[in-house]
């Protein structure tokens, strides 16, 4: 699992590659309610305004990375920042 972090236009990008199982969601769970907390901290101008997950290299997802997902997903709500899932599924059929 490796992901990886950059920030574009006041947009946080975190892109995920390889199997998304329950030690590679904990990671990221982790990690994602660090950038909430900061970012709810900051002023209107912090650096992080918005955050993407970006799901098109996950070659698994274990049904307790998609629970941590949505976890996230609420996590982002509650805090006030946008959080989009881009890439998701693809069906490789």
């Amino acid at each position: 699992m490796k992901f990886t972090k950059k920030i574009d236009n006041e947009v946080l990008v975190i892109s995920i590659e390889g199997k998304l199982d329950k030690s590679a969601a904990l990671i990221l769970q982790n990690m994602l309610t660090k950038v909430f907390d900061e970012t709810t901290q900051k002023s209107p101008n912090g650096m992080t305004n918005e955050v993407h997950l970006d799901c098109t290299k996950i070659s698994y997802l274990s049904a307790t990375g998609l629970r941590i997902l949505m976890v996230i997903e609420k996590n982002a709500k509650e805090s006030g920042i946008p959080f989009i899932i881009n890439g998701l599924y693809e069906n490789k059929a």
